[in-house]
């Protein structure tokens, strides 16, 4: 029977020691500080540990450096699609940019937030029941494949809708990517890997319209190429035959090349409960000495985290889901326009991407790159929603949106994870990833009715006042965003005496094989 043991340093030099030539178990030494933990695949941390640090991309774990390519193909696939969506939807008759009858687009944003807010809690479940990051998603790069062929030659705006759900389905997957990424890093290289993260997709952010560019020079919507019958192509509906191909390749390197996570990391919930304590301990807080329970502090910081970047969110929301129309009905943009637009964002996008991770190498803390993320994005916000909204507002505003949610949520993902340590397990950073996602269905619905009612009024700077209620928030708690705080280290510390002076610790083994009461006799437990 397999066992993971989960002992300190002296423990495991005991077991050697007394029982190092019985083979019928195998040991795996895991360091119980949660703050010190590290993980990887199977000889990778000693890779890490070997590797010259020259640069802010060297010296991760290589199946890390998979997850940056499949978040990159992710990337493409999805992005290239993003300026032909309003003017594809126009030609198609499904929205009135002359009425502003915009429903049909505002559905088909709902639905990019919808789909995390649905999937991720249950990717998030799948990852940590089954301790498997691949099979999830395996499960969502087919889906996503289907998704786009459907999407590439329907001519029914509500089964385009339908598929357009299965090809969103990555974004759920963020939640188990993230985890997987954090997982197989050390502690002081966290903030970099989610740092570089956003870096890979943002180089496929700058490929995707590059690709919709080349599409332009096909023919019209009036002029297409028929491939068989009444199959279309033109330059509409040519990127999204292209992520076809795309997410095809995702799937290759997927089967090919995706590392699934050694035996020595355990992320099933329901085994996540025996390898950390659960129960009340005592702590120095504030000065005096105080009795807390551990889900009180976990699920508090959980709570107060994602609730104050719903708020934000809202705001992001509420002005993204206004872009597309505006530059369209406003500014008069045509595809080449939008792509050029939208690959501007790209560029702009790669400021905080590389800004965070060279501040975080230099041990710059989280929480202070998350708060200055929040404040450029109200300023940003401002610029845009001020009047009298001339366009060179919504273009200077809508280039700068995207790098000042970067600026916030990359560090936020890092800071999670080094404030709950072995807690950070994928359905709590799932919850996380499901609010974050639920800001922008609201702002989306609450933007929709601005683009039609409030648009160049001074009403329309409403929609800043979520974001700096979520500031305010994030500001008043600003000492619980420190991962240092003794609430905190003594949460991840393996053992702690409760009210009642009995000690709170772990369980020595997690049981992998099923069959534990039939094999305790035969192990001699």
């Amino acid at each position: 029977m397999e066992r993971t043991a989960l002992l300190d340093d002296s423990a495991q030099r005991r077991i050697n020691s007394e029982d190092g030539s019985n083979g019928s178990e195998e040991y795996t030494s895991v360091p119980n500080s949660a703050s010190s933990r590290s993980y990887g695949t199977d000889g990778e941390m000693a890779q890490q540990a070997d590797k010259p640090k020259t640069s802010i991309f060297s010296g991760l774990p290589s199946s890390v450096y998979v997850v940056y390519v499949v978040v990159f193909l992710i990337v493409v696939g999805n992005l290239e699609m993003n300026p032909i969506l309003f003017l594809y939807f126009a030609s198609q008759n499904w929205v009135n940019e002359d009425t502003d009858d915009f429903l049909y687009y505002t559905l088909i944003l709902i639905i990019n937030t919808v789909s995390p807010i649905v999937l991720a809690p249950l990717f998030g479940l799948w990852q940590s029941r089954r301790g498997k990051t691949k099979e999830p998603i395996l499960f969502e790069t087919v889906c996503c494949l289907v998704g786009f062929a459907v999407m590439a030659f329907t001519s029914n705006r509500w089964l385009f809708l339908v598929a357009c759900f299965f090809s969103k389905m990555p974004l759920s997957q963020r939640a188990v990517r993230n985890t997987y990424v954090l997982a197989v890093t050390d502690v002081s290289e966290k903030t970099r890997a989610m740092a570089l993260t956003p870096i890979t997709g943002v180089l496929g952010a700058i490929l995707a319209p590059l690709i919709t560019l080349l599409c332009s020079l096909a023919p019209d919507p009036e002029h297409s190429w028929y491939i068989v019958g009444d199959i279309k192509i033109n330059q509409l509906n040519l990127p999204i035959l292209i992520s076809v191909y795309v997410t095809l390749a995702r799937l290759v390197v997927v089967i090919m090349a995706f590392k699934e996570l050694s035996s020595d990391i355990n992320l099933q919930s329901n085994k996540d409960t025996r390898t950390v304590w659960d129960g009340e301990y005592q702590v120095m807080h504030s000065g005096k000495t105080i009795t807390v329970h551990s889900s009180t502090v976990v699920w508090g910081f959980v709570g107060f985290l994602s609730a104050s970047l719903f708020l934000i969110q809202v705001t992001f929301g509420s002005l993204i889901v206004t872009l597309q129309p505006l530059l369209v009905g406003k500014v008069n943009f045509a595809l080449i326009q939008m792509s050029l637009f939208i690959l501007t964002m790209a560029v702009a996008a790669l400021i905080p991407s590389i800004g965070i991770a060279i501040l975080s190498k230099r041990g710059l803390p989280d929480r202070y790159l998350i708060i200055a993320g929040m404040i450029g994005m109200i300023a940003i916000a401002l610029l845009y929603t001020a009047p009298p909204m001339h366009g060179w507002q919504t273009i200077s505003g809508g280039v700068l949106i995207i790098p000042a949610v970067l600026a916030y949520s990359i560090p936020v993902n890092a800071l999670f994870s080094k404030v709950l340590g072995a807690r950070a397990s994928g359905t709590k950073m799932a919850i996380l990833s499901s609010a974050m996602g639920l800001g922008p269905v609201v702002g989306t619905l609450l933007g929709n009715f601005a683009v039609r009612t409030i648009y160049g009024k001074p009403l329309f700077m409403a929609f800043v006042i979520p974001a700096g209620l979520g500031l305010v928030a994030l500001v008043a708690g600003f000492r619980y965003l420190d991962p240092e705080l003794p609430l905190y280290v003594e949460l991840r510390k393996p053992n702690q005496t409760n009210a009642d002076g009995e000690v709170n610790q772990y369980s020595p083994y997690i049981i992998i094989d099923d069959q534990e009461e039939e094999e305790k006799g035969d192990t001699g437990n």
